[in-house]
């Protein structure tokens, strides 16, 4: 069974700065609720997932070049850097999923001028790029 434990966003579409989410892994009290107003960031909860695991919003039209998926104030402040990361347990394994983009060093604000990185981390063992692909 697949158990999400933690998800993490730093500059991710609403959520400035770092931001933690902790999901319940209690065995009899196994659902986490999030309830909030229209337009607070509930989809982009479930974006990022899908952008931390499958490098992927799921969406055809919005977030889907970088600059669409920082947050708006560390736009403002010049802080090209975003991040998600997924932690979680799979028969018996424990996995901490990152995915994270940023402006290449000195580059001007353009989609061209991005980064993107993923690293996997199974029980202690690190992956990075394709291999943790």
């Amino acid at each position: 069974m697949l158990v999400l434990q933690q998800l993490n966003f730093k500059n991710w579409i609403p959520f400035y700065g770092n931001q933690k989410i902790i999901f319940s892994v209690d065995e009899n009290k196994n659902i986490t609720f999030i309830e909030a107003d229209n337009m607070a960031g509930k989809t982009s909860i479930y974006r990022g997932i899908l952008w931390c695991m499958f490098g992927d919003t799921g969406d055809i039209d919005e977030y889907s070049n970088f600059i669409e998926k920082l947050n708006l104030q560390a736009l403002g402040e010049k802080d090209y850097r975003y991040q998600v990361e997924l932690k979680l347990k799979f028969e018996g394994k424990s996995y901490v999923i990152t995915r994270k983009a940023e402006l290449k060093s000195d580059a001007e604000v353009h989609e061209d001028n991005w980064d993107e990185f993923l690293s996997l981390n199974i029980d202690s063992e690190d992956s990075v790029g394709i291999e943790a692909q």
